[in-house]
């Protein structure tokens, strides 16, 4: 996957978003949000993604669907969809729809960065309620209705933080097997490293990925 939009390409808050959003869908699309190269980029940078088999069939702006097959890796002791694993699922559907919003703009640990900007998202809350036993292979689709678009796209790019409730759905051929309504936050990388040098403001996981890279590199073979 080569790397995406820089910075001075994405979307500006001035203008009709919703235009930009769905002129220019198709290579936003081809550059981040093709259904193999995102299957390929989560199983390379979720390893657990990739043992169960999980993968990304369908992305429109602001909306994803993935499919989790019914096999010996994501089955518990009843021959049924372990619940973590749909929730697993379901968590990175909801995620891939949100970021197909971020026109342009690279997902941090996701997509190749051609330069310092990107996007943090990740989930801080989620409430499922499960239906009923998962007994064939399943499909998590996620909708973030077209009302709310412009305003994540507003509050992202003008560098303030989006707390955003996704509402995702687990379905197979015997119907609803859970739903789920997943929180998630977003914040662009500029933001949040304007506020590294700031012990009361640097976020966590910005700190956590800066510590953890340097010393993943330290103990690389040949590193010293």
């Amino acid at each position: 996957m080569a790397p995406v939009h820089s910075k001075c390409q994405v979307v500006s808050v001035s203008d009709d978003i919703r235009d930009v959003l769905e002129a220019d869908w198709q290579r936003d699309k081809e550059q981040r949000a093709l259904p193999e190269n995102l299957t390929k980029a989560f199983h390379t940078s979720v390893p657990v993604l990739k043992y169960l088999d999980w993968r990304v069939t369908e992305t429109r702006r602001g909306f994803a669907a993935t499919l989790l097959p019914l096999n010996i890796y994501s089955t518990n002791q009843h021959i049924t969809h372990q619940a973590a694993v749909i929730l697993i699922a379901a968590d990175y559907t909801g995620g891939i729809a949100l970021g197909t919003l971020l026109h342009g703009v690279p997902l941090v640990g996701i997509h190749p960065l051609s330069d310092q900007y990107g996007a943090y998202l990740w989930g801080a809350k989620a409430d499922v309620r499960w239906i009923k036993p998962s007994t064939a292979d399943l499909v998590c689709e996620a909708n973030i209705s077209p009302e709310r678009h412009d305003q994540i796209v507003k509050r992202f790019f003008s560098g303030r933080r989006v707390l955003e409730t996704v509402r995702v759905e687990m379905k197979n051929s015997s119907g609803l097997i859970a739903e789920a309504n997943i929180t998630y936050w977003v914040q662009d990388t500029e933001t949040l490293r304007r506020n590294a040098f700031d012990e009361r403001k640097v976020h966590v996981l910005y700190d956590h990925r800066h510590s953890t890279s340097a010393h993943l590199i330290w103990h690389a073979p040949g590193a010293h």
